[in-house]
């Protein structure tokens, strides 16, 4: 989720995940197996191209910076990144089996990141299908975030120079859950306006599967499992004039991420990509 924070690290095959876990869990002093904490991908794709753990603050009282010590004192400082709220490390891979090259590079070494929060939301926001999509899990999040914009949106009439409302009453998708927030546009003293909008919570927080797929889709949790789970429940589950509004925010999205190129789109969603992208 976070890329190469470290140099060195390769990919990680499904098999030797487990044992790699499972020994950096010991060598950290750990009461628990790492691999009970797993986020995205791993483990569900034959390959990974690093490993997205929780440390869940249900029971873990450390942050970042407090386990860098002890990871440095481990692997030593070259092998330890700290970038904001997340911790990298590079740690070599347990049963290293060079044989298994299907996806490079394979270095003997894989990052780690840890993710510091409550593990069952992180889970829920970071899900991946594995191999049972074409798509990351970003164009899932992007996919959800771009609904969230437009269920029970409530915007004022007044637009800024960009033509965004200058104020909204919208839901927001995000690691801790689905947000009622109030969204709105400062001015600058010379009259343009901010680029960037700024959110405030309203005290409302959805954070079971089951209710946040019931707002944003009127489904059940798997429909959330998946961009193309997702498209299908948006078909199924609204009228087509919004599902054209929700198709055109996820192509907008999509772009706006630079996640449009590689992937192929159902023509409800590309049909919106600008000329260049389809």
């Amino acid at each position: 989720m976070s890329g190469n924070a470290l140099p060195g690290c390769g990919t990680i095959h499904i098999d030797e995940v487990k044992p790699t876990l499972t020994k950096l869990s010991i060598d950290l002093e750990f009461p628990f197996d790492l691999n009970n904490y797993v986020l995205g991908s791993t483990g569900k794709k034959e390959y990974s191209g690093d490993v997205d753990v929780v440390l869940d603050t249900k029971w873990y009282s450390g942050n970042a910076k407090s386990l860098k010590k002890d990871a440095n004192l481990l692997l030593g400082e070259e092998n330890v990144a700290l970038n904001g709220a997340l911790l990298h490390i590079k740690y070599p891979i347990v049963n290293y089996d060079a044989s298994k090259d299907g996806r490079q590079p394979r270095t003997g070494f894989v990052q780690v990141d840890f993710n510091f929060g409550d593990y069952d939301r992180l889970k829920l926001f970071y899900f991946s299908a594995g191999s049972a999509t074409k798509f990351k899990g970003l164009h899932r999040n992007i996919a959800l975030a771009s609904i969230a914009g437009i269920v029970e949106n409530i915007s004022s009439v007044y637009t800024d120079d960009q033509g965004r409302p200058l104020e909204q009453v919208r839901w927001k998708w995000s690691p801790t859950g689905l947000i009622r927030v109030r969204r709105f546009i400062k001015a600058k003293s010379n009259g343009t306006f901010n680029k960037t909008a700024t959110d405030q919570p309203l005290g409302i927080l959805i954070t079971d599967p089951e209710g946040i797929a019931k707002k944003l889709l009127h489904g059940k949790p798997e429909d959330m499992d998946s961009l193309e789970t997702i498209v299908a429940a948006v078909k199924s589950g609204f009228k087509k004039e919004v599902q054209e509004q929700i198709f055109e925010r996820m192509a907008k999205n999509f772009e706006e991420k630079d996640v449009v190129n590689g992937y192929e789109y159902t023509p409800e969603i590309s049909k919106y990509f600008s000329v260049g992208d389809k």
